[in-house]
């Protein structure tokens, strides 16, 4: 038994060594706890360009946490540029060779400095396992990928195309005097108030002043509008000093006009399906640019409408008529309506000084006129988000300080919504707070006085991240008040159901690469004499040279297809196959 006994121990003592054996043995593969090797191990320094940079003081609070992060080094020209023209010094900057490793400066063209060995090509493959979350948001939209590619690759771009939330972005808003509205005996029965931001306490008085409705007037109160805010004294101080509105002609802030009669603001590549002649037209050859150029010729002649003095630069004219009371309609610039900067929209940005200005004035935004072909309203700023302004490289970046970018950018963009506002608009509770929920409302941004002296910059905070890449709304109209409720209450009362849209756009992402060559060289050859054409007419009809537009229509038309336009009709724009179907929505 004792025995017995001892043999059981030894076979128990061989046993627990075997154990411990393959205990000690180290696995060929790696365990889950395993250090993993540091993926930003090699450090780079990264010199980063947008504009704004020149009040930029380094080794700000967000730079350092950045820097920490991805083991780099940020370093910010202070360059002063703009993109309303002010480009001498970038360009000189360039021109001495000094190229920003990563920049985001649309006044330079990409190609050029392509061609001209400034900047370095981007390979998709590598996008796609670095900044996937970019390549994704691509892969969301027809056509995104013809975009920047390099001629004759097939997978190298000249940067990262630009995706933007203005093709979701009404750009103007309309609005009308609501006080002169109801004097002239309109019943407004859905009206819901909106006021600025806790930022204008005791700035004015502006409760009761501004609302909004789903009211979508038709062309018969429209022409009302136009002969009743001119005639009939709608501000009631017994002198005729009242009009329509301001006349800018075919013009970008004609904007929600141009609406009005069926066009999609005033860009040139739009093409529409024109029932006079059953063809695929430009805006210059279709029915609603003749219903608005004779709509426009008569509001002129009896003064509905009135052109700018002409004295100064014409925006300054148009914001300071904009603010005198004199006009019942409005194309307001929805971005700067009571926005982040206090002083300006009180003393500049209509309609702010016109509401300090006159104590019973008072603002209604609605989704539009129908006009006279049964559609109207307005229209997005672009129609695909996918654009050619982009973010480019040096030509010194190698592909690992490229990879180390991209995964930069990746995190600043793409992280989380709380990643995306910390690099946007700074710390929250610290530069900026909710003005009512989270997400659902628009953020207040504390003045420097309230701001502790360790996170104060003269420079805008948006340094090291941007909106290029972002289409998530609702922080996209984060920033303003006034945008963020127009956004919401849009979104709410379906004014997309009045948006006009193009049946077809010029360019390469919705053409194919055969019908494309078949334009530009057309376009080439008879741009020109079609130019000519259209601007004769426009300036014929601006001056009051034509009296009767229907009368001359047919023969302009005329003109103009004998010019070569009739030819690009027949063998481009009326060519369904050579088109990508639009989409849009």
């Amino acid at each position: 038994m004792k025995r017995l006994a001892c043999l059981i121990m030894v076979v128990a003592l061989v046993l627990s060594f075997a154990s411990c054996a393959k205990e000690e043995k180290k696995p060929e593969g790696t365990t889950a706890t395993e250090t993993q090797e540091n993926p930003f191990k090699e450090h780079f320094t990264i010199t980063y360009l947008i504009d704004y940079n020149y009040q930029y003081e380094g080794e700000r609070w967000d730079e350092l946490e950045l820097e920490e992060k991805f083991n780099i080094d940020l370093v910010v020209p202070t360059v002063e540029w703009n993109q309303q023209g002010l480009t001498e010094h970038l360009f000189a900057m360039l021109a001495s060779g000094d190229v920003p490793d990563m920049a985001w400066y649309p006044p330079v063209d990409r190609y050029w400095a392509y061609e001209e060995g400034l900047h370095r090509s981007v390979n998709m493959d590598m996008v796609k396992e670095y900044m996937p979350s970019y390549y994704a948001l691509l892969e969301q939209y027809p056509g995104a990928f013809t975009v920047n590619l390099i001629e004759g690759t097939e997978n190298e771009y000249v940067g990262l195309s630009m995706v933007t939330g203005l093709a979701e972005w009404c750009y103007f808003n309309y609005g009308l005097r609501l006080d002169w509205l109801e004097k002239l005996g309109y019943e407004i029965n859905d009206l819901v108030e909106w006021v600025p931001q806790s930022a204008y306490d005791g700035k004015g008085d502006f409760a009761g002043r501004m609302y909004f409705s789903n009211r979508r007037f038709t062309y018969d109160e429209f022409l009302h509008m136009n002969r009743a805010f001119t005639e009939d004294d709608p501000d009631g101080d017994g002198q005729d000093n009242t009009y329509f509105a301001i006349d800018l002609g075919f013009h970008m802030h004609s904007w929600l006009t141009l609406g009005t009669f069926g066009m999609a603001g005033n860009n040139p590549t739009y093409l529409y399906k024109d029932k006079l002649t059953g063809d695929i037209v430009p805006y210059y050859a279709f029915e609603g640019y003749c219903d608005f150029l004779q709509w426009r010729k008569e509001a002129l002649e009896k003064g509905y409408i009135r052109k700018l003095p002409g004295q100064e630069a014409w925006l300054s004219e148009k914001k300071m008529i904009n603010n005198m009371g004199v006009h019942g309609f409005y194309e307001f610039d929805k971005q700067f309506i009571f926005s982040a900067d206090v002083e300006v929209s009180l003393t500049i940005n209509p309609p702010g000084p016109l509401l300090l200005k006159d104590s019973e004035a008072k603002i209604l935004f609605f989704p539009g006129f129908e006009g006279p072909m049964g559609i109207g309203g307005n229209s997005r700023y672009r129609m695909h988000p996918v654009t050619g302004a982009s973010w480019t490289f040096g030509a010194g970046v190698s592909d690992e300080k490229l990879i180390r970018i991209l995964q930069f950018m990746e995190y600043t963009h793409f992280d989380s919504r709380e990643t995306y506002l910390r690099y946007q608009y700074g710390i929250e509770g610290i530069h900026w707070k909710w003005e009512g929920e989270p997400y659902k409302s628009s953020i207040f941004r504390f003045g420097d006085d309230q701001i502790p002296e360790e996170y104060r910059t003269p420079a805008v905070m948006f340094r090291f991240n941007s909106n290029k890449f972002l289409m998530d709304m609702e922080l996209f109209t984060s920033g303003t008040y006034f945008n963020n409720f127009y956004q919401r209450f849009k979104e709410a009362n379906n004014w997309d159901q009045y948006l006009i849209w193009p049946d077809k756009i010029i360019d390469r992402m919705w053409m194919t690469d055969e019908t494309w060559e078949v334009y530009d060289k057309l376009n080439q050859e008879y741009s020109s004499s079609i130019d000519a054409v259209r601007n004769d007419f426009y300036n014929r009809v601006d001056k009051g040279q034509v009296a009767d537009i229907n009368a001359e229509w047919q023969a302009y038309i005329e003109a103009l297809y004998s010019a070569g336009l009739g030819e690009i009709i027949e063998k481009v724009f009326n060519n369904d196959e050579g088109f990508v179907i639009f989409q849009h929505g």
